[in-house]
């Protein structure tokens, strides 16, 4: 028993054409068409426009040592957060076990982060009276 099936060849799509467009749909005329105006990119009118070839690339941005400083201590915070939870979690079945607390487990976590957020204020005045 035989099968005759032939094989297909795909063709790959056409690329994306990065080229402006060189009409674009302006008004309404009263006939309900509308009406199309070729403007096209050029050198002379919009130098502003970051699509345009002929437009000047921006310096990048460089940002001091104090910004860096401060993104190094919100990415330790956040470092530090995420680890005090995970002790947390991990500790509470002891922490629950030596208080007997049963179903009120729970709590152990919730007075932990509440007393946290407590103190937050308290520690924003600290920072904000040492001289720095």
């Amino acid at each position: 028993m035989s099968s005759n099936i032939s094989a297909t060849t795909a063709t790959a799509p056409e690329p994306l054409s990065l080229e402006p467009l060189q009409g674009s749909i302006t008004s309404n005329n009263s006939s309900g068409n509308y009406a199309s105006s070729s403007t096209a990119y050029s050198s002379s009118s919009n130098k502003n426009d970051p699509h345009n070839p002929n437009h000047p690339e921006e310096a990048p941005h460089v940002y001091g040592w104090r910004f860096y400083a401060v993104f190094s201590g919100l990415v330790a915070t956040t470092l530090l957060s995420a680890l005090d939870g995970a002790i947390v979690a991990t500790a509470l079945p002891t922490i629950a076990a030596t208080l007997d607390l049963g179903p009120n487990y729970v709590w152990v976590a919730n007075i932990y982060w509440l007393t946290g957020y407590v103190m937050l204020p308290v520690w924003i005045y600290v920072c904000f009276t040492l001289p720095l």
